[in-house]
């Protein structure tokens, strides 16, 4: 469906209501909706576009018979269907892994580092990205505390992805999915913690919001972190202490530059530590470069600058495809700063880098251009340090 968002103008974050977009193609995605619509509360509503729906409170589900990944401009198509403003969308989806290492992840979505005559396999427009659902951080939290209450870890790993795929919205947006085979997908245990986090996360029994952007929280540091693998490892040790907000997440994949030595197009990316296939999601362990990873029905999350020195695990940059746009690492980041800044009005957005992926010359382009375009850049120490475990705050 072709929308011209200019159409609608956009929504007030602290109006609107929350859609969750579950799918009957993806048994990661219709089992958790099943067993969060068990917990009570809601009531099946009018159908949308033909197709099923519920309620509660100030919360939807949408059930799609489709792969969402290729399904723009839900936030609007909700919108005229209903009359019903949209503040975010969060999707229930299967992750898969080339590693086939159990996972629950989280991440935001969009494809930046696409040339604009690239046509995206794996949905979203090209150099463009959703606003990051502001609960990415807190969500990610909690997920690691249910998952370890009830017993998943260290047989799952609990992570954060690298923005990745489509489809493209207006609304602020985040994926959360379980990996990374069909037997992790179709767990009953795995979908019954996935509906307890959207339960405990949304507030449906009656306990704090979680993770919601408000006027009071105007001048808090919000992470962009660019560079590193696609598990981003070092800005997932940051995000795990408690009221650390998280914005768009750049994997070196989505970096790409020219190496002023010899025009040579490479991916800000060395050999990054993978975190799936490691204890810990907070600290790199194991020394083989990021699996290739997939989400919804196995499209790869990077969808460019795969070669066999980044499959064998050579701590080497990755070239780019010779018809690769110059510095395409430049609209990305304006674009992944852009977004994040709209997700959250009144934020101090600072540029979080993983230094130690990159190279040199690399960090030194990276810097610069930041400096150019007035982008702050911040270390762990100008973010939360304090970890609650077991926390229920809102942020």
């Amino acid at each position: 469906m072709d929308l011209a968002p200019e159409v609608f103008p956009f929504v007030d974050l602290e109006a609107g209501i929350t859609l969750i977009i579950a799918t009957e193609a993806d048994i990661a995605s219709i089992g958790p909706s099943r067993k969060l619509i068990e917990l009570g509360g809601w009531s099946e509503a009018e159908t949308v576009e033909g197709l099923r729906t519920w309620r509660h409170g100030s919360v939807r589900m949408w059930q799609l018979k489709n792969k969402t990944i290729f399904e723009d401009y839900l936030d609007h198509r909700w919108h005229l269907g209903t009359g019903e403003a949209v503040r975010e969308v969060i999707f229930m989806s299967r992750h898969v892994a080339a590693s086939t290492r159990p996972a629950f992840t989280v991440h935001p979505i969009g494809v930046p580092h696409l040339g604009p005559n690239e046509v995206p396999p794996a949905g979203g427009k090209a150099g463009r990205v959703s606003p990051p659902c502001t609960r990415v951080g807190s969500w990610f939290r909690l997920l690691k505390r249910l998952a370890a209450e009830r017993g998943f870890t260290p047989e799952f790993e609990v992570t954060l992805e690298a923005t990745h795929h489509g489809p493209y919205l207006e609304a602020p947006t985040m994926f959360v999915e379980i990996g990374s085979t069909e037997e992790h997908w179709g767990r009953v245990d795995a979908a019954e913690l996935i509906a307890e986090l959207f339960w405990q996360g949304l507030g449906l029994g009656g306990g704090p919001d979680l993770g919601s952007w408000s006027s009071d929280d105007q001048g808090q540091p919000v992470l962009l972190g660019l560079g590193g693998g696609h598990y981003t490892p070092r800005h997932g040790d940051v995000a795990r202490h408690d009221g650390v907000w998280l914005g768009h997440l750049l994997s070196g994949y989505s970096l790409p530059m020219t190496d002023p030595a010899d025009g040579t197009k490479v991916l800000a990316k060395r050999g990054e530590p993978s975190t799936l296939g490691t204890a810990s999601s907070n600290g790199p362990t194991d020394k083989k470069l990021p699996q290739s990873s997939t989400s919804e029905n196995g499209v790869s999350t990077s969808t460019r600058g795969r070669n066999s020195a980044e499959q064998s695990g050579a701590d080497a940059p990755v070239e780019e495809a010779a018809h690769s746009a110059p510095d395409l690492f430049e609209s990305a980041v304006r674009e992944a700063f852009r977004a994040t800044r709209r997700a959250f009005p009144g934020g101090m957005v600072l540029a979080h880098i993983d230094l130690k992926s990159m190279k040199a010359w690399q960090r030194g382009k990276l810097t610069e251009f930041l400096e150019e375009e007035g982008i702050r850049t911040g270390t762990p120490k100008d973010f939360p340090r304090q970890v609650e475990v077991g926390s229920n705050r809102s942020r």
